[in-house]
Order: C-alpha cells, then structure tokens, then sequence
C-alpha cells in the first residue's frame, strides 16, 4: 500500500509541475502543457486510487487483527500480500 501511495504521490506531484493552458501540447513524446480538464480528471483518478489503497490498508489490518492463530495468520497474511500484488503480474 506504501508503494502505491507512494507512486500516486510522484505522479500528482509530477503533474502539479507542469504548466496549465487550454489545451495539451504534446509534442516530441514530451508533455508541454496540460489542459484545465486533464489535469482534474488526473486529480480525480489519484484521489480515486489513494482512497481504494486506504480502504484496502484498513480491512487488511481489521481482517488480520481478527485472526486467531498463527497457522491462519500466516496463511491470511500470504493470501492479503497476493491480492495486493494482483496488480503487479
């Protein structure tokens, strides 16, 4: 989840930097500028993507907290490590 964080901050903070116009000037394989609305829906996606990594952090930690030996704890803890990394395939 840290790493997800993590790279959802790099990108904000990547597309904060750039300047904003009317429109997207991409040329070269380079960004120029970027347009009011790309830029909101850039920002609507990352608050999208933080709060499915929060939600998934906290039943994680609610569904591990719940576990009561530790066969099952490390079974769950396997299980909840390949969801997280489903992504990552």
């Amino acid at each position: 989840v840290y790493k997800e964080l993590r790279k959802i901050w790099h990108a904000l903070e990547a597309a904060a930097t750039l300047p904003k116009a009317s429109a997207t000037d991409f040329r070269d394989n380079t960004i120029h500028c970027l347009s009011w609305g790309r830029a909101l829906a850039l920002l609507i996606t990352y608050i999208i993507r933080a709060g499915i990594a929060s939600v998934l952090l906290v039943a994680g930690i609610l569904w591990l907290a719940r576990t009561t030996s530790i066969e099952e704890l490390m079974l769950n803890s396997v299980a909840l490590n390949a969801i997280l990394d489903v992504d990552e395939f």
